[in-house]
């Protein structure tokens, strides 16, 4: 069997998935594996240069660098927070805000598109571009690649922790670092945006999954490079063939694998913050945010901020809240958080 033979068959079993190729081919899955879909394919292929079955190969083969990089299965696996190794997580934030989210028992996640720092989600692309500039893109390869983030919106939500509990760094953040129980913070989440087992999911329902924040810049590039180079032998290799739609299907797996890696990666000089980050990801159609309500002007959603969830909190010496120990304890008390426990920071200032 020669190789646009078995790159056929290869991308038939994996029709069901690519849009452009089940557009390509038609609907009738019962009789997928016929010889006459297989010419079809293969008639197709021969139209298709060196890069664009690179491309392709890359896009079927779930061993290939790009899935191993790309996928979100093995993003998840990569990055994913193991409630089994942390259990609990902590958020930085001031006395006055805990006493309101305990008052209101809700918390709220703000959109990644509003960050208090924008820069952020920024770093990602902007290192992108780098990498694409030193693969040899033309600017007109580089303007496409604008296009395709800055046209794909992605309505997602994040909520910030450390694993450390007397993190010196996230300080700045405030006076108090409040233990949230990461699996019991994970079910809370999940019952309010997903439905069970995924059934039946719509705009609106979302998926919800923990980050490790990743600072090591030689990881970002392995995995970034990994997929800016299938963009761009997708781009390359099936703009303008009778499989462009496919190329846009890769383009559009690469914009997502980007904004996962832009929700994990981070500048290294900010590596002792040792982030971790609740993300909330929903369905949108129609490529618009769909945040529960605004606060400040800026769009959020609404999460639980629940007794069961907020395992402890830790005080800090900052704008003296170590002398309001006995104050938090009370205030806990009489709201219903009686179990939560009250701890002084174990950092000597």
């Amino acid at each position: 069997m020669d190789e646009l033979t078995k790159l056929s068959l290869a991308l038939i079993e994996n029709c069901i998935n690519i849009k452009g190729l089940s557009s390509l081919i038609g609907n009738d899955y019962s009789a997928i594996i016929n010889a006459l879909v297989e010419k079809k394919v293969k008639e197709e292929l021969d139209n298709v240069n060196d890069e664009g079955i690179k491309a392709l190969k890359a896009l079927v083969d779930g061993n290939s660098d790009f899935q191993k990089h790309a996928s979100g299965e093995n993003i998840a696996r990569r990055f994913d927070v193991d409630p089994l190794k942390v259990d609990t997580i902590y958020h930085y934030t001031d006395i006055s805000v805990l006493k309101k989210l305990i008052d209101s028992q809700q918390f709220y996640m703000g959109s990644v598109h509003h960050m208090n720092d924008p820069l952020e989600i920024k770093y990602t692309y902007d290192i992108s571009r780098k990498i694409l500039e030193e693969m040899g893109a033309s600017n007109c390869e580089k303007t496409a690649f604008n296009q395709d983030t800055q046209s794909t919106i992605f309505d997602s939500y994040i909520w910030s922790f450390s694993a450390n509990k007397n993190n010196q760094a996230l300080n700045n953040y405030g006076e108090i670092a409040i233990g949230i129980d990461v699996q019991k913070l994970q079910n809370h989440l999940s019952n309010r945006n997903t439905n069970l087992y995924f059934e039946n999911m719509h705009e609106g329902n979302g998926y919800t999954f923990p980050l490790y924040v990743e600072y090591d810049e030689e990881i970002q590039n392995e995995y970034l490079r990994s997929v800016l180079k299938e963009w761009l032998l997708a781009y390359r290799g099936l703009k303008n063939t009778p499989l462009e739609q496919v190329a846009s299907d890769i383009a559009f797996e690469c914009i997502q694998a980007l904004f996962l890696f832009s929700l994990c990666f981070k500048r290294h000089l900010l590596y002792q913050e040792e982030e971790i980050r609740f993300v909330v990801e929903r369905i949108s159609m129609s490529k618009e945010q769909k945040p529960d309500t605004y606060f400040n002007n800026r769009p959020v959603i609404i999460t639980d901020f629940t007794p069961d969830m907020v395992s402890s909190i830790v005080v800090s010496h900052k704008n003296g809240a170590d002398k309001r120990i006995e104050e938090i304890k009370q205030y806990l008390f009489e709201h219903g958080f009686g179990q939560t426990k009250v701890l002084l920071t174990d950092m000597p200032y």
